[in-house]
């Protein structure tokens, strides 16, 4: 099946998660993993850490689901096939930066539900039980709910309301990510909900992290501190 692209979804819950994948692309993705890994390597970690992502989360009662892409690929491509057993919209992001796509995909969906929540696909720990600490959260009236990265910048980020500010000045792929987001929001005058960090799979080391997963365990073994 192939999930046609839409901006207008019929909601079926008062929450969307909103998954922000990369197109799979050799060079283009996990480029911080070589050379300890190879260009096809890297590209197969990706695919695996955005397939985990989408059936960890992907949840057919609790809450809605889209899955926002940087662009899609000759029919069928990994996206199309990705969600064969699950069928969920897919979109192409829009903007000129990582902030300004984020701000359309989360302006757009908040016009069509009460709450949203922004997720990555390099975080393997990001489970359903986290997601729903953010939803409390926001259900309890909080404008904003944050999964902080361990690296500075977040994992998750859940809305009731919408201002493009919180994406603009951002010094998107750094480890002041959090903290400025954190000071955009005091300026807002918003309170938030803050969990504790999770890391993301973006470094050599981190590849110790996938030691549990069935699918990751070749990845650990490649692991830098798994040398004999």
């Amino acid at each position: 099946m192939t999930a046609t692209p839409t901006a207008a979804h019929t909601p079926s819950n008062d929450v969307c998660i909103i998954q922000f994948a990369k197109r799979p692309q050799l060079n283009r993705v996990k480029t911080r993993m070589q050379p300890r890994l190879s260009a096809q390597q890297s590209l197969q970690l990706h695919s695996d850490l955005v397939a985990h992502t989408f059936q960890s989360l992907r949840s057919p009662s609790e809450w809605d689901y889209q899955l926002w892409v940087s662009g899609r690929g000759a029919s069928p491509d990994f996206f199309d096939k990705l969600v064969e057993l699950l069928p969920v919209p897919i979109e192409v992001q829009q903007g000129g930066d990582l902030g300004a796509r984020m701000a359309d995909s989360l302006r757009q969906v908040l016009q069509s539900y009460r709450f949203a929540i922004i997720v990555g696909s390099d975080c393997p720990e990001l489970d359903t039980g986290r997601l729903q600490d953010l939803i409390v959260a926001l259900r309890s009236g909080l404008p904003a709910a944050l999964i902080p990265a361990d690296d500075g910048g977040y994992v998750a980020l859940g809305l009731s309301r919408f201002s493009e500010a919180l994406f603009q000045g951002i010094d998107w792929g750094t480890d002041r990510v959090y903290e400025q987001t954190i000071v955009h929001l005091q300026r807002l005058e918003w309170s938030f909900y803050r969990a504790s960090s999770l890391p993301d799979i973006d470094r050599p080391e981190d590849l110790t992290r996938l030691r549990d997963y069935a699918w990751g365990h070749k990845w650990f073994e490649l692991a830098p501190s798994c040398e004999p």
